[in-house]
């Protein structure tokens, strides 16, 4: 949230995502959509899992370190907050790469974030899936929220939405007087169907021709931390950064196909929802399958006292000693899915 001191100025064309959950993946899979169609990409996302580079990518390739950090500070110099000169950093790196599209996420909100001040063609806005989340700043009710996060909408500029909002959300929509398209769901192997639908029509949309070889493209592609498979050991743990009931709930139904899949019997999941989220979002899983993961963030939650409370580094160590192959889920929070790959990143 909150706004930048000046309006940017580039040729690029603009695709704004705002929403609760999907967004992440919903302007991967467009990015990658339009850079298969031969087209130069930038692509802003938020937050990042291990490195603030991977924020800022042209054509699948972070901007480096030494440029990242020579930009973002010339900005923080300005008195500009974290995600402000992130912003910053990366329409002037985009401008420099002459970028033919932009695809950029909102941060939390819509008409207050940081990225709606960027002065593009934007030429499509999207709004994932709406739910309850940071009630402290975008509003104590669904209404608000929606309200908040349309902010990103032009008059004129064509709107994406899921089919399956809650009616709330699509009277909201219904007042913006904006061309809008009602998406339904499109399956893309383990990419969540919403954000496959809504990446499928916005590439429509964009002009993108879309084929076999397309889709195939992009229901292989892998996003850090949404549903990233990792072996360690004899086992294979699942990294994803879920943080809503609806999008905990399909990381819940994709691991049990994944396990069954696979043959794996023994499931579990390893969980941290932080302090700004639903209390009980935990109790999408069975307590004898659910492990809470303590954290050391300025965001993290106590937790339940329901269920147990392991150290990462113990479950890593304990399920390393374990010969009878395991499938665990590390779920719940963008910052777990970061704990646990600095981890074994080790």
């Amino acid at each position: 949230m909150g706004g930048a001191n000046r309006n940017f100025v580039m040729k690029a064309q603009l695709i704004h995502i705002a929403g609760s959950k999907g967004k992440g993946s919903t302007a991967h899979l467009i990015a990658a959509g339009l850079n298969f169609a031969g087209k130069k990409v930038g692509l802003f996302t938020s937050p990042a899992l291990f490195e603030d580079t991977e924020m800022i990518q042209v054509n699948g390739e972070k901007i480096s370190q030494d440029k990242y950090d020579r930009l973002f500070e010339h900005f923080k110099k300005k008195g500009l907050s974290d995600f402000e000169a992130q912003t910053e950093t990366a329409v002037t790196y985009f401008e420099a790469q002459n970028c033919e599209f932009v695809v950029m996420e909102c941060g939390w909100g819509g008409s207050k974030d940081a990225t709606n001040l960027v002065n593009l063609e934007k030429v499509l806005t999207i709004l994932t899936h709406v739910e309850l989340e940071h009630t402290e700043v975008l509003g104590k009710t669904l209404t608000a929220i929606t309200r908040e996060k349309l902010g990103i909408c032009h008059e004129g500029v064509p709107l994406l939405t899921p089919k399956k909002q809650a009616p709330v959300v699509i009277k909201e929509i219904k007042k913006k007087k904006v061309p809008t398209t009602f998406v339904l769901q499109k399956s893309m192997g383990s990419h969540h169907p919403e954000s496959g639908g809504l990446a499928w029509e916005a590439l429509k949309v964009l002009g993108v021709l879309r084929s076999k070889k397309l889709l195939d493209h992009l229901t292989s592609l892998e996003i850090p931390g949404r549903f990233e498979s990792v072996n360690y050991g004899a086992h294979e743990l699942i990294l994803d950064g879920a943080h809503t009931e609806d999008s905990l709930k399909f990381v819940k139904k994709k691991a049990e196909e994944w396990a069954k899949k696979k043959g794996i019997k023994n499931l579990s999941y390893a969980v941290h929802t932080l302090k700004d989220k639903d209390e009980n979002l935990w109790k999408i899983f069975s307590e004898n399958e659910v492990t809470w993961v303590p954290l050391a963030h300025e965001r993290a939650s106590a937790g339940p006292k329901e269920i147990p409370h392991e150290n990462l580094k113990k479950i890593l160590k304990t399920l390393r000693a374990e010969s009878k192959k395991q499938l665990v889920v590390f779920t719940g929070s963008f910052r777990l899915v970061a704990e646990v790959k600095r981890e074994l990143s080790k």
